[in-house]
Parts: C-alpha cells; structure tokens; sequence
C-alpha cells in the first residue's frame, strides 16, 4: 500500500511539474506577446513626438533673442520647451485647458481658453505648436463644436502680441479637411487663418515610413490624411505695426 501511495505521490509531483512548466512557457509567451504590444503601442506614442522635433527647433529658432513670449496649449506632456526658454532667460508665459505641472520663477501658467486670452498687447511672440487645428472642436473641455474656434485663437494671439512682434503657428497641412477632432490645413485655409498677417517663413514636413523629414510646399499639398499620409506646416508670421484692441494688461 505504501508502495503505491509513493508511486503515486511520485506519479503527482511529476504532472505537477509538468504542469508548471506549461503554464511557465505560456505565461512567458503571454508576457512577451503582451510587452511586444506595449512596446509597439509606446512606438506610436513616440512617433507624435517625432514632428515635435521639427516643429520646436523651428520655434526656437524663430523666437526673438530675449523678451516676453506666450505658448498657447503648453500642457502637452512631451513639451518641455517653456521651461528651456525660461532657463534660457525668456519671461513665457503658457496657456492651456490642461494643467501644466512644471514650475519655474521665469514661467507663468495660466489655465485659459485659446479662443479668450486675458492678454493685449504685450508679448514680442506668441506661438503654438500644434495646437491650433483642435481648438473649438468636440473633446474633453468642448462638448459642442465652434468651427471658427482657430480663426478666434489666431486672433487672440495677434490681440496679445505687440505690434510689429510675432506669431510662430505649426498646424497639419495638406489637402483640406475637417476630422472629428483636427483640421487639416491647405495653403488657402492658411492664408484666411492668418488674414491681417504677413508669412515672413514657412517649411513643411512629412512622414513616410515611421519618419519625418522635410518637403517642399508643392510636396506637403499632397499629402492625404485620411489616407495615412502626414504633413505638417511650420509657419513664422509678423504682426502689422498697428495697435488696436489694447486694455486688458497693456504694458
């Protein structure tokens, strides 16, 4: 009887054991498959960073040499550029619905609708990076659509600049569109977005096989979204040396 009971405790360990290492290899297999998925799904996430490389050195390298600047839709949380242009001695201010919980003494955060900013007059730039198309669309802080929300963010912005200072715009551009929550841009809707402005520098970029590069205007007008492929327009604006609409914490 004993012999039997150990043949068969014997017999259970070993079907145990095997059983262990079933479930070993398939979890490993679930858990590969599974960080596979993570990583691919952190791969896209990294590729809407990939234009911000374009768009913020173009930002920066049209930013004027020192002054008060203002970012309107700062909270994105890849962007650190308000706090290097702090660190580099601008006075920048950043706007968002979103908060934006990084704190510096050259750095004011201002919880504001784009389309109602409490400022007139008083930055020699403003710029906005990829922000623009969305706004007035349906979304978390917009449960109904105003379809000129981004023809009244441009003219906030041009309200808060000082005359002759300067707006530095990145929007998606290619062949007109409006998506549930963006507008694709053409060289048409650009200049109606940026009536009462003058286009001083423009460049464009593209995606094509997971990367970004840059293209000519001619190329970026082709470019299909709703077909996959991606096109972004970086432009650089002055605003006229006339001075309208000044109040609200003119300095």
């Amino acid at each position: 009887m004993r012999k039997q009971l150990f043949s068969l405790a014997i017999k259970a360990h070993g079907l145990l054991h095997k059983m262990d290492r079933i479930l070993h290899e398939r979890a490993g297999k679930v858990f590969r498959r599974e960080l596979a998925e993570y990583l691919e799904r952190k791969t896209e996430r990294q590729l809407e960073v990939l234009p911000r490389v374009f768009e913020y050195s173009f930002a920066v390298r049209n930013l004027p040499e020192k002054g008060r600047i203002i970012e309107v839709g700062c909270a994105a949380s890849s962007n650190a550029l308000p706090i290097i242009l702090a660190e580099l001695g601008y006075e920048v201010y950043g706007i968002d619905l979103r908060l934006f919980k990084v704190k510096h003494p050259n750095f004011e955060f201002i919880v504001s609708d784009a389309r109602h900013l409490p400022f007139r007059n008083i930055f020699q730039c403003g710029y906005s990076i990829s922000t623009i198309e969305h706004v007035g669309l349906r979304g978390e802080h917009s449960p109904r659509d105003d379809l000129e929300g981004d023809s009244k963010a441009i003219k906030e912005m041009i309200n808060s600049v000082k005359p002759g200072g300067s707006l530095i715009i990145t929007v998606p551009f290619g062949r007109s569109d409006m998506l549930p929550d963006s507008r694709i841009y053409d060289i048409d809707d650009i200049r109606r977005l940026f009536t009462g402005l003058n286009i001083a520098e423009e460049e464009y970029i593209k995606e094509s096989n997971r990367v970004w590069f840059k293209i000519s205007r001619e190329e970026a007008d082709k470019a299909d979204h709703k077909a996959g492929c991606r096109a972004v327009g970086m432009f650089k604006l002055h605003k006229q040396q006339t001075i309208a609409n000044v109040n609200c914490m003119e300095t």
